[in-house]
């Protein structure tokens, strides 16, 4: 464990579980992650219970290992975070909390930071409700984290904020799983990962290792509705189906909504009433 109580700035080294991590490499390829963390909290078991998230996190995720530095107050932090981008080495994942010690909160700080990098991945952490700070969020485009928090609920702000909320589709056309992709990214940039998937055996994968916040399936392929149903509604994310055909009684009866396309094709119309019932079942960024 690093000791985090005694000093305002230091950078951590994040110590992996070696067999943990090679276990997850050889189930699936590393995925990109944020090179350089920049942690900030004037609580020192909070520094700690980050840095031990963000730990957890890359190894459930397979991501390289990031160098993490960590400030205990939003002054310096910001400063360090101006002289990294002066010096081209960004920080490429902001975590703040929000009643931090310096000359400003969390939200301050973010936009500060909005004002010379407006992509950086930003994370909020607080014991406030999430209600008082909607509007710096929104405007701000941060996740956010209500303390205490735990590895899990931890590692999911950070899969959201940093990745997007993920979104799994999987389609029996190639030329819809394209336009529903670029469509996705188009309305939704970063606030979304499209994850689009070639068959069932992927989506089952894939449900069992994203904290998934949308499913789109294609109704022709029986056994992934099935799939979407118990493992990822279960979770309270919102699936929605799409289909060639007119939606049987059946489909009408299970409360997951569906939107017809023509074959092999998605039409205007449709498109944008699939992207409207997205953004309302998005969770919020």
């Amino acid at each position: 464990m690093v000791d985090v109580s005694s000093r305002a700035c230091f950078t951590a080294a994040i110590v992996r579980n070696t067999q943990t991590t090679k276990e997850k490499s050889m189930e699936t390829s590393e995925r990109k992650g944020p090179k350089r963390v920049l942690i900030v909290d004037d609580e020192a078991k909070y520094r700690q219970g980050m840095l031990d998230a963000v730990a957890a996190w890359v190894d459930a995720r397979g991501l390289a290992t990031p160098e993490v530095k960590i400030y205990a107050g939003s002054t310096d932090a910001w400063k360090g975070f101006q002289r990294a981008h002066e010096e081209g080495r960004p920080f490429d994942l902001v975590v703040s909390d929000e009643m931090v010690l310096g000359d400003m909160y969390g939200t301050d700080l973010l936009k500060k930071v909005r004002r010379i990098d407006d992509a950086v991945p930003f994370l909020l952490m607080t014991s406030a409700e999430r209600r008082h700070l909607e509007e710096d969020l929104r405007e701000g485009r941060a996740g956010f984290l209500a303390k205490p928090f735990t590895h899990e609920t931890a590692g999911q702000a950070l899969d959201e904020t940093y990745f997007g909320a993920a979104v799994v589709l999987v389609a029996a056309e190639p030329s819809v799983a394209d336009v529903l992709a670029k469509a996705l990214k188009a309305r939704f940039g970063t606030r979304v990962s499209v994850h689009a998937l070639p068959d069932e055996l992927a989506l089952e994968t894939a449900c069992e290792q994203l904290p998934v916040a949308l499913a789109m399936t294609d109704a022709s392929f029986e056994r992934v509705v099935d799939i979407v149903l118990y493992r990822v509604m279960h979770s309270g994310a919102p699936v929605i189906r799409f289909t060639a055909d007119p939606p049987n009684a059946d489909a009408a009866q299970d409360a997951v909504p569906t939107l017809r396309f023509p074959a092999a094709s998605v039409s205007t119309p449709a498109l944008n009433d699939l992207l409207a019932w997205i953004d309302q079942h998005l969770p919020p960024r």
